[in-house]
């Protein structure tokens, strides 16, 4: 069924059922394009949701959903499962959304104060750098976030405390992940508007895929009580 996951369907001579497993990049990739084409009705929901702006989290909880269901090699049915995240994680995505957006506007005007007040006191270098690692420690920290609501029942203080502390710990993790999401993200909005054709396509869910790739084995291994691997619904 289409370009990537014919090949997947094809009978042939099986897997060697004393090969080592798959993991790394290797992982990455194959469970990537054998996704492929979910991934891509799965950007176009996740845009369709957004239209009200204020959606927004609430739509990022649920291509999570999807994603981590993907990296996780469970059954998912792309709009069924996006659509019941959506529903079900509202009220906590909803406020995360807006936490997110606060925290990042306060770092980014921070940010540019210093930079400029730098121009007169070059101290002031100091606290523009300081915020600078700030953002990143967010940024680590947000690709946990979402995976985080939708795989365990926390409450919203226990899920940012959470990621913050899986972003340091699985930093093997969290620093190649947030670097590719800002290649991808800072690229596509370099040559934006010549760009639009792939944030509409696939870029979106490509970034939710890696996050949940990133986070999922810190998750695994380190969420309490096992929760990450009872809530499989």
């Amino acid at each position: 069924m289409g370009l990537f996951s014919s090949n997947y369907d094809r009978p042939g001579p099986g897997i060697d059922k004393d090969a080592p497993p798959k993991k790394g990049l290797v992982l990455f990739f194959d469970i990537y394009f054998r996704a492929f084409w979910e991934l891509i009705k799965l950007n176009f929901i996740f845009i369709l949701f957004c239209i009200p702006i204020v959606t927004i989290g609430p739509a990022c909880a649920a291509m999570s959903k999807v994603t981590m269901l993907m990296v996780r090699e469970r059954p998912f049915f792309v709009f069924s499962d996006f659509f019941e995240a959506f529903k079900k994680e509202f009220k906590q995505s909803f406020a995360t959304g807006l936490l997110i957006g606060l925290l990042s506007v306060m770092l980014l005007v921070g940010m540019r104060f210093y930079l400029q007040a730098a121009a007169q006191n070059p101290l002031m270098y100091v606290l523009w750098f300081l915020f600078i690692v700030m953002a990143f420690m967010l940024g680590m920290a947000c690709i946990y976030v979402y995976p985080l609501i939708v795989t365990v029942s926390l409450p919203l203080k226990s899920i940012f405390k959470n990621a913050l502390l899986l972003s340091i710990i699985c930093l093997k993790h969290s620093l190649p992940a947030l670097i590719a999401i800002l290649v991808i993200g800072g690229g596509g909005l370099l040559y934006f508007p010549l760009t639009i054709p792939l944030f509409l396509v696939f870029l979106l869910s490509l970034i939710s895929f890696i996050c949940s790739f990133a986070a999922w084995p810190g998750m695994k291994k380190y969420v309490a009580g096992g929760q990450a691997e009872e809530q499989q619904d």
